[in-house]
């Protein structure tokens, strides 16, 4: 059978390995091996622990890197944060890459917003592939769109995006040129070029607003090997459920449930359980590790997340509102997609004033928020589950057409 390898290059959290872990395991089960080139190794060995793959570190931009544009609004702009704007760093990144494939000589690459496992992969690699929200997979036109679907009104920011393309294109093709590979006509035609693309997504909720029709997969969930258990506190009014990482406004949202009464569940990444728990209240409980999320939707009434797309799938198709508290780009528009589909109000997480205010908004009046029930009934049941049986299957047959195990010459 195939050797594939999983790619994860940028972003954080476990909304990179999560969704994989189903596709994981049908894959291995069909007979295919499995290697996993990530960011985050430890948390990959954590979350994918009871199944039999191999792990490696992915390529990490080198330290001291200059973001160039603090308001991306095309995906050159965001790879050119990431070093592929810069000769010397992207060549640095794609030989990491290159490396990484003489070592492992995959069949199939699965990119999940993996830049650099792309363009080092085109022409090397029998397969290659991407998986992820819209906001990983970028069409493949020239120039490349912005995310908001029309074309700006400020000048220079379209000047500024045409220059960061350009030189995204001028360094990836120095690194062609010098490994005897033809040179890509544009950052577009990589994506072009590639053998299956899954967007895991719905149309409301692509990051790019006028992108062509596609096939639309739906949002993947992570299952835990291991549930935690968890319990509904106490409390009087709406169930709340929040699943966030630390920011300034949450001190203002927890007092508030706390003397509100309000029965509420808060999951945060990546903190110690011990020192949450000193906020707990008869009210309030803290939990450090992702509870199960589709039966959590189910039992809340509404939930206050950082916009991260997987969770906020989740619950939109359980018909839950939403208060957002984006922390970065990707989901700032994620939470814009769920304002304009009339499911939830957003906020920023560093203002306790907004989040205290957006909180008691949803407070006072949660059904208002009619687009949720509407995106629920549209696809509230669409299964996660067969959508990752559909990716390994489809995987399996791209397999099937190739029998080499060798890189391409």
């Amino acid at each position: 059978m195939g050797k594939i390898l999983f790619a994860w290059e940028l972003g954080g959290g476990s909304g990179h390995l999560g969704p994989f872990q189903r596709i994981c395991q049908r894959l291995i089960e069909l007979g295919h091996e499995i290697v996993l080139a990530v960011r985050d190794p430890g948390r990959a060995r954590q979350m994918l622990s009871q199944l039999h793959c191999q792990i490696v570190s992915a390529p990490v931009l080198p330290k001291g890197f200059e973001i160039v544009n603090r308001n991306p609004i095309t995906y050159p702009m965001i790879v050119q944060n990431v070093g592929f704007g810069d000769v010397d760093c992207c060549q640095t990144i794609l030989n990491a890459w290159q490396t990484i494939y003489s070592i492992h000589q995959p069949d199939l690459v699965l990119a999940d917003h993996s830049p650099g496992a792309i363009f080092a992969g085109l022409d090397a690699i029998p397969h290659i592939t991407a998986i992820g929200n819209g906001f990983f997979i970028p069409p493949s036109s020239c120039p490349m769109p912005n995310f908001f679907g029309h074309d700006t009104d400020c000048p220079q920011l379209i000047s500024s995006s045409l220059q960061s393309e350009d030189a995204v294109l001028t360094s990836i093709n120095r690194w062609r040129e010098a490994s005897t590979l033809t040179s890509l006509r544009s950052i577009g035609n990589a994506f072009g070029r590639l053998n299956e693309k899954f967007l895991t997504t719905f149309a409301e909720m692509d990051h790019y607003a006028d992108r062509q029709p596609q096939s639309y997969l739906g949002a993947l969930q992570y299952d835990s090997p291991q549930p935690v258990r968890y319990d509904w506190p106490a409390g009087k009014g709406p169930r709340v459920f929040a699943y966030l990482k630390r920011s300034p406004g949450l001190g203002h949202l927890f007092n508030r449930i706390r003397d509100l009464g309000v029965p509420a569940i808060v999951v945060m990444d990546k903190m110690d359980v011990t020192q949450l728990n000193r906020l707990a209240t008869a009210n309030l409980r803290f939990y450090d590790q992702p509870l199960p999320i589709a039966q959590v939707a189910r039992e809340c009434d509404f939930a206050i997340l950082n916009a991260t797309h997987g969770a906020t799938c989740a619950f939109l198709q359980a018909g839950r509102p939403l208060v957002q508290l984006p922390q970065n780009y990707e989901q700032s528009i994620t939470a814009l997609r769920t304002f304009q589909l009339g499911a939830g109000i957003v906020a920023n997480p560093n203002s306790g004033e907004q989040v205290d205010q957006a909180f008691l908004t949803m407070l006072s009046d949660h059904n208002k928020f009619s687009g949720a029930a509407k995106f629920a009934e549209k696809y509230g049941d669409r299964d996660s589950g067969a959508t990752a049986t559909r990716i390994a299957q489809r995987i399996d047959q791209l397999l099937a057409q190739s029998s080499s195990r060798r890189l391409k010459k």
